[in-house]
């Protein structure tokens, strides 16, 4: 009876929270600076592997489209990293280096909780994806061990209005914080 426990206890504390993470970035996983929740890339050189070309699909980073009318906006709190989108292992869109004060780079946390400033004047200049197609894109990052504080990444329908955010759309099976 102890091993059954001991099993499920396992199950439910390793398992179940990678089925229900759907976060979109800072705002869901680092509400304010209090909170210090990093997304750290990893090619698989020290063991883990996350978000980097090198990973397979089960520890890459994805974002679903579900309609042609759907945008992705992007913006990182890191200077300098460089990442690029793919649709089943092809070069979609970059790569693109993440620079200060240009499109893309987000400076303030609370620009991350605003998320792109399509949606709110007070959030970040976001780099802007339509993929023009429904499907998983995978985003991977250039780099050794590179930790990511400040992230949004956001999908929006651009036929409805007035614009708003699609939560859920950021998944992986294997997240590394």
């Amino acid at each position: 009876m102890w091993c059954l426990r001991t099993f499920l206890l396992f199950i439910c504390l390793f398992f179940i929270p990678t089925i229900v993470i759907f976060g979109e970035g800072s705002k869901q996983l680092r509400p304010d600076t209090a909170y210090q929740c990093n997304l750290q890339i990893a090619d698989g050189t020290m063991g883990a592997c996350f978000a980097s070309p090198a990973c397979d699909d089960d520890h890459k980073l994805f974002v679903r489209v579900a309609s042609a009318s759907e945008k992705i906006y992007l913006g990182f709190g890191v200077i300098n990293i460089v990442f690029r989108i793919k649709k089943n292992g092809i070069l979609v869109f970059g790569p693109k280096t993440i620079m200060t004060n240009a499109p893309g780079y987000i400076k303030y946390n609370s620009q991350a909780i605003f998320g792109p400033n399509v949606l709110n004047i007070h959030g970040y200049n976001a780099l802007e994806f339509a993929p023009g197609s429904p499907g998983d894109y995978s985003i991977e990052f250039d780099g050794q061990q590179p930790t990511i504080g400040r992230f949004d990444i956001t999908v929006i329908d651009t036929t409805v209005a007035p614009l708003a955010a699609i939560d859920g759309r950021l998944w992986s099976k294997g997240w590394f914080f």
